[in-house]
């Protein structure tokens, strides 16, 4: 066919090329014009639900291809319908008849009550009875219900009803030097010795911290550290657990762990759950330093030390013993320890002190294994107790929470959530998502709690065939399960309730709502199929079913997460 035209073509330089209506589809709006009342009129006389019903009221007479039952229908509907104008209306109880508006209009008249400027993206009961005021249609309440559901800006902004909150996954440290947790925190003020941060290194088993001062955060500065201050006196440990940042994500601090043959992980974004214990640690350190900090807080670097000694040396409820005895092997002796009058040792047999160290810490750790796993599995039933499920699977779409404002910006002002995203794999704790507009993008990785399901337009098909090709680069990224580190970690916030969640879901007694003998619908939103004729063909596209009004169908269809 291209071959039977006469045409020249022309290049055109991409600069020049600017196809806004394809390459930017998201910054097209559809510009919607302003309803009068013949547009009203003639839509209901296209209108398969509405035309009916107005011939019979205006004229006497049904549409040829009506049956007996559907006649005798339209007759016992009409009672509820006057005509004014050429325009058919809904008769009310109380108050003036609203009038009855077309399945083409309808989506005009979502818009207008809920996503401009008239309706400021308002709640699903709000717009209900906002449109109800001035007219109606069959189902007005479920088509708002979908449609609010389906507002991608309403979406970002609202709160759920109720976040995700999965349940707690823990795991228990076998030994001493299998996992040692590490974080920075700072920025504190700059001290006399022109320290700015802490760096910590704590032992996940028998809760054994070291805490260091540091100027800044750069990665130079964490390797040296962690060496000189960790390795150097306590040796290397199977894994090393800390955040996503640049210091720790960096290849320097990479390849001190690779020479080292550390297994280092990380936890999953804005999760610190998963590395409670150490956060922890920095609240009790911030606790004990402010009750003998100077005013000027200019001497904190120095008190650094002496938190480290009081948290190495006290009982830990976790573990029953303190970190000192577990990691040492024996206590810490102190100045004050040393003005008490002390016990003389158990004398040993020559020859036999390093058997029976060693068969005293066995029975030490293996007591500090049981009082931990029953303090783990105490803090997982208290946790446990306001689990929301996530119910996301492969595919779905959702938005993943902002915590991070914008520089410069208002955060209440800023948008809560970010996408939509799709679900390329997921576990019991983490998913892997994806932007739907950048298919091809590596995934990210993020703890469910993060997300909240999307109900808006559907993906786009070519997005769905590619969910299918991302197996392997999913199983190179390796993400262990979620849980709290227990005993020491910090508790999630409640749920909170966002403004207007719960508004389309309320069941509300409202003047003029659709009546049963209508479209079949109980009040709980259940179709009675008994009404139904079991005999009764199934109708054609082009037949008039009053009783089976076709309505339109928006397509809004403690904790240890570590990351190898």
């Amino acid at each position: 066919m291209v071959g039977d035209m006469e045409f020249t073509l022309h290049h055109r330089a991409g600069k020049n090329n600017h196809v806004d209506g394809l390459s930017r589809v998201h910054q097209v709006h559809l510009i919607r014009k302003v309803l009068g009342p013949d547009d009203v009129k003639l839509a209901q006389r296209d209108d398969d639900y509405i035309w009916p019903i107005l011939r019979y009221l205006k004229y006497g007479d049904f549409l040829e291809k009506m049956t007996q039952k559907d006649q005798a229908e339209c007759v016992k509907i009409s009672e509820q319908f006057e005509v004014i104008s050429d325009v058919l209306f809904k008769k009310r109880p109380k108050g003036p008849s609203t009038v009855v508006i077309p399945k083409v209009l309808r989506d005009h008249m979502l818009y207008c009550f809920h996503t401009s400027n008239e309706g400021m993206h308002i709640g699903g009961n709000k717009v209900a009875q906002n449109l109800l005021t001035v007219c109606w249609w069959p189902r007005l309440r479920e088509d708002v219900t979908q449609y609010v559901a389906g507002c991608e800006s309403c979406t970002k902004i609202k709160e759920p009803y109720r976040r995700i909150r999965v349940p707690m996954k823990t795991q228990i440290p076998s030994h001493p030097m299998e996992t040692v947790s590490s974080d920075i925190t700072g920025k504190l003020p700059k001290s006399r010795n022109g320290n700015c941060y802490v760096i910590g290194f704590r032992d996940s088993f028998t809760r054994y911290c070291v805490l260091v001062p540091i100027p800044d955060q750069k990665a130079e500065t964490i390797a040296r550290v962690f060496m000189e201050r960790w390795v150097c006196y306590f040796g290397v440990s199977k894994c090393f657990l800390s955040d996503q940042g640049a210091n720790y994500m960096s290849d320097l601090f990479r390849q001190v762990n690779n020479l080292l043959g550390i297994n280092q992980k990380r936890t999953t974004p804005y999760h610190p759950q998963c590395n409670g214990g150490q956060e922890r640690t920095w609240q009790v350190m911030k606790q004990l330093m402010s009750t003998i900090v100077s005013d000027d807080q200019s001497d904190w670097d120095e008190l650094v030390p002496f938190v480290m000694l009081c948290l190495n040396q006290s009982w830990h409820a976790a573990t029953n013993f303190s970190p000192a005895q577990l990691f040492l092997g024996r206590e810490i002796m102190t100045p004050t320890k040393l003005l008490l009058p002390l016990a003389p040792p158990v004398p040993v047999p020559e020859g036999q002190y390093p058997a029976r160290v060693q068969d005293t810490m066995q029975k030490v750790w293996a007591m500090a294994r049981e009082r931990m796993a029953a303090s783990a599995e105490a803090s997982k039933l208290y946790y446990d107790k306001n689990v929301v499920p996530a119910n996301i699977d492969v595919g779905d779409r959702v938005f993943m929470r902002v915590l991070a404002g914008k520089v410069g910006l208002a955060r209440k002002l800023q948008k809560r959530f970010s996408g939509p995203w799709v679900v390329t794999k997921v576990n019991e704790c983490n998913a892997w998502i994806r932007r739907i507009s950048c298919p091809f993008d590596e995934p990210k990785i993020v703890h469910l709690n993060m997300l909240k399901k999307y109900t808006g337009p559907s993906i786009p098909p070519q997005l769905e065939d590619d969910l299918s090709e991302t197996g392997s680069e999913d199983e190179a990224a390796g993400v262990d399960n979620s849980g709290v580190d227990n005993a020491g970690s910090e508790r999630q916030d409640d749920q909170t309730e966002g403004d207007n969640s719960k508004e389309g879901n309320t069941e509300t007694e409202i003047p003029g709502e659709l009546p049963q003998t209508l479209d079949d619908e109980q009040p709980d939103g259940s179709t009675d199929e008994s009404q139904i004729s079991a005999s009764e063909p199934k109708r054609s596209v082009g037949h008039y079913n009053l009783r089976r009004n076709p309505r339109k169908k928006y397509d809004n269809n403690y904790h240890y997460d570590p990351v190898e």
